[in-house]
């Protein structure tokens, strides 16, 4: 009886020996380059940018990818803070950079807002190829700006960038989203700008 309490602890602390790698994590971090403003009608006017509208998989920090009709989590890697809350920010702080408007505010302000603008998050996802030696990431962002006024919708418009990731990992699908996004948010600026009335 002895030996084999002996063996159950033995195996016990084998087991908790173990290591186990760490996870890597991740973070979106785009810089924007300045897009040029072409009009000043709503230089006068307040935005505010609404909570962002998103699949339950895009409000955790678990990395999702597709493969064929499989969607999984990586289990090595995660986002170091939640995509819907990154993108969010990035686009709140571009278009606060741009100065179309006279202020831009977060949906936690008490400031209603002259237009609000709200974000629906479709696709944030790195697709790999069937025997996964490339990969690829979608990013697919509607953006609806509407007059709070009237409650009348001004413009929509869906941006959307497929982007292959330089190495088929979850390295190289943090740096092609990095690149979408950075090509799409300023397009989203250029978007507004023509879209304010």
């Amino acid at each position: 009886m002895k030996q084999l309490l002996f063996l159950f602890i033995s195996l016990l602390f084998i087991g908790c020996s173990q290591e186990v790698p760490p996870v890597k994590q991740y973070r979106l971090s785009v810089e924007i380059p300045e897009v040029p403003v072409k009009s000043s009608i709503c230089k006068d006017r307040s935005l505010k940018i609404l909570s962002p509208s998103a699949t339950y998989e895009y409000t955790t920090n678990k990395f999702y990818y597709v493969q064929g009709l499989e969607e999984a989590t990586y289990t090595q890697s995660n986002w170091a803070r939640i995509p819907v809350n990154d993108i969010y920010y990035l686009i709140l702080n571009n278009i606060r950079k741009s100065a179309i408007f006279n202020t831009v505010e977060n949906y936690t302000s008490i400031v209603k807002g002259d237009l609000n603008l709200e974000i629906e998050i479709q696709n944030f996802k790195q697709y790999f190829s069937k025997n996964a030696d490339e990969s690829y990431v979608i990013v697919n962002i509607t953006l609806t700006l509407i007059n709070k006024k009237h409650f009348k919708v001004i413009s929509q418009q869906n941006f959307y960038k497929k982007v292959p990731t330089p190495s088929a990992d979850a390295k190289g699908g943090v740096e092609a989203f990095n690149k979408a996004l950075k090509e799409l948010i300023p397009e989203m600026i250029d978007w507004l700008d023509g879209s304010c009335q």
